[in-house]
């Protein structure tokens, strides 16, 4: 549980980091959470919003290549690997399957009261863009759990103002908590 200060009003914010088995050695719940609750406190200022009055919680998992392209598949009609997804039952995102979408976020995902929603990244994705990239794999990571926060809350990056305005509030919420 964390607390976070949004317009001299001081909130509780749970962010519960579930982290695959496999890579739970190479990763820090608590680092994830950071990134996240700073994305989360800019991404708020910038947008005025009153997100952190309505929302109590939102889940990160960090998963395999696997899992990640099995819900790229249900829920974008993408059957590839993807490295980040954000499921909000406010923001629901964009499907782009041929066929009609079968499954619901609202459904599939919990619907309690202040409940965000899940950002779900594949790990193995993020190195590999980290090694693309010629980036510490930390800076990928961080990179994406900022950019899945900014999409809970509401940002999209539909035109290139959109994605100035996503990669600037990334790297304001990150520079700090890298290593570099």
């Amino acid at each position: 549980m964390t607390t976070i200060l949004y317009n001299k009003v001081m909130e509780t914010i749970i962010i519960d980091v579930n982290i695959f088995e496999e890579f739970s050695n190479d990763l820090s719940e608590v680092w994830i959470e950071k990134i996240a609750l700073n994305s989360l406190r800019l991404g708020l200022l910038s947008l005025n919003s009153e997100f952190i009055l309505e929302y109590h919680s939102l889940g990160i998992t960090i998963a395999d290549d696997i899992t990640i392209q099995g819900l790229n598949n249900d829920y974008r009609g993408l059957n590839e690997i993807t490295d980040v997804l954000a499921f909000s039952e406010n923001y629901p995102g964009e499907y782009y399957g041929e066929s009609e979408k079968t499954i619901s976020t609202a459904e599939s995902f919990p619907n309690e009261t202040g409940y965000a929603g899940e950002i779900v990244l594949s790990y193995p994705q993020c190195k590999r863009q980290a090694e693309e990239n010629k980036i510490s794999i930390n800076k990928e990571l961080a990179t994406l759990v900022s950019h899945g926060v900014l999409h809970l809350i509401g940002y999209d990056h539909t035109n290139d103002n959109e994605l100035k305005i996503m990669e600037q509030i990334q790297i304001d919420s990150i520079k700090h908590l890298l290593d570099t």
